[in-house]
């Protein structure tokens, strides 16, 4: 009995460090003020995204405001690593995060390759 414990509970650590693993997502905050860094739109022409130099503010109420080349507000929620970002005036959008530290906050917009990497100001 004590061998099969001791066996399920290595299963369980096992299975909880490689789960830590697949993203460098953590228990940060992502609310704040955070430039935009780097914008990859990949094979999408997207003149009104998000460019380097916006300033993208997440606000402990769920709305955001991404001022710069890019006007936009909405609201947002985040369940796991799944951020999503419902456009005031338009669709919502679905962002997997790669990266939530102190410093930097990364996404990609599920299903079309589109990045964008922020640090925090």
């Amino acid at each position: 009995m004590m061998m099969l414990l001791m066996m399920v509970a290595a299963l369980s650590f096992t299975a909880c460090s490689s789960d830590d693993d697949d993203n460098e997502t953590s228990d940060v905050s992502i609310c704040g003020t955070w430039k935009c860094v780097s914008a990859n739109y990949g094979q999408w022409d997207n003149p009104d995204g998000t460019k380097e130099g916006d300033i993208l503010y997440m606000n402990e109420d769920h709305t955001y405001k991404i001022v710069g080349s890019n006007n936009e507000t909405g609201t947002w929620t985040l369940n796991g690593n799944k951020l999503m970002c419902d456009v005031s005036g338009g669709i919502p959008w679905t962002y997997t995060v790669t990266q939530l530290t102190a410093s930097t906050l990364s996404f990609t917009a599920d299903g079309f390759g589109i990045s964008l990497s922020f640090k925090r100001q």
